[in-house]
């Protein structure tokens, strides 16, 4: 009898200890389908001013979001070496919830749309799939520079021209900006 009464609780804490973890954070799906093969155009995609990845044709990024209840995703087209119009977009999340949008090129831009259900297997690829989140011990992609060099006056100088254009295209605050650009200024 003591075994089953065991056996019951557990089972009771693994369900909710599971499902608590579920509700930590919100999950925000983007999906670029397969529109035509050969398709060239890459989508960037920003998400409250870091850069996160480039989605190609048939590509999905996952994003899971820990540390807000709303993000700012900008998003931008390059193709043949030419980049198109920055479109930003306001989304509220509630953890706990998924939420989907579709990306499609539209002239000199991107539109971002929400929809009801993910999109089908057949319309992606699994392999460009890109799984990302907003705590920042796990972006993968970010200002800072990967390469040896990252510590030198000419990075550094990069970093602040970067951080600049996204300054100017309205992706971070002047007060993000302020702070990375203090940082770097003492690592010179």
């Amino acid at each position: 009898m003591t075994v089953k009464l065991y056996l019951i609780i557990t089972l009771i804490v693994l369900s909710i200890s599971s499902s608590y973890g579920q509700n930590d954070f919100a999950t925000v799906n983007i999906y670029r389908p397969k529109m035509m093969y050969g398709s060239g155009a890459r989508h960037h995609f920003i998400i409250n001013g870091e850069k996160v990845c480039t989605l190609k044709s048939g590509g999905h990024l996952e994003y899971k979001v820990f540390n807000s209840d709303s993000l700012t995703i900008g998003v931008y087209a390059v193709a043949l070496g030419t980049r198109g119009k920055l479109t930003k977009y306001h989304v509220n999340v509630e953890k706990g919830n998924e939420y989907y949008f579709k990306v499609r090129p539209k002239f000199n831009s991107v539109l971002m749309e929400e929809i009801e259900e993910p999109v089908l297997e057949k319309k992606l690829d699994y392999r460009l799939v890109e799984k990302h989140t907003d705590k920042a011990e796990s972006l993968t992609i970010n200002i800072e520079s990967k390469n040896a060099e990252s510590n030198s006056k000419e990075s550094n100088a990069d970093k602040l021209r970067e951080l600049k254009k996204l300054l100017d295209d309205g992706i971070i605050t002047q007060e993000d900006f302020d702070k990375k650009k203090e940082e770097l200024l003492r690592e010179y």
